[in-house]
């Protein structure tokens, strides 16, 4: 996990600074400036993209730090939903109910099927009249 988001930050870090440098007017004001200004301008437009990359990767870290709490707060609520589940529902319940599910999901991906084959021939008669 915390590997990931370090290759993630590295990821964002690396292209924040290469779209910094690179982009059509930013970029070419931070290349001119560079051949204006020489070591002098290269440090302080390299601060300023250190500035703007610290920026991005601290947001790009907060946004991963919140989606791993939701994460982790629906993992914890599915968990207790399903003791809870086991818990009040007798296990011959529970089988009938998983029965019940599975029908279910059969039926509706044979609905689906059909509706895509339904689409696909109405689109063909439409091609057919466009001809």
């Amino acid at each position: 996990m915390l590997k990931g988001l370090k290759s993630l930050i590295t990821g964002v870090v690396a292209g924040t600074a290469l779209g910094v440098l690179f982009a059509p007017k930013k970029g070419k004001e931070t290349r001119k400036d560079i051949k204006e200004k020489g070591v002098d301008g290269l440090k302080d437009t390299m601060k300023e993209m250190g500035d703007d990359i610290s920026k991005t990767s601290k947001k790009v870290y907060k946004d991963v730090s919140e989606n791993e709490k939701v994460k982790s707060t629906v993992s914890s609520a599915k968990k207790k939903a399903n003791e809870l589940y086991k818990e009040h529902v007798p296990a011959g319940q529970r089988k009938k109910i998983k029965k019940t599910v599975k029908d279910a999901k059969k039926s509706v991906k044979k609905g689906v099927k059909k509706a895509k084959k339904t689409v696909d021939d109405v689109k063909k008669k439409v091609n057919k009249k466009k001809k």
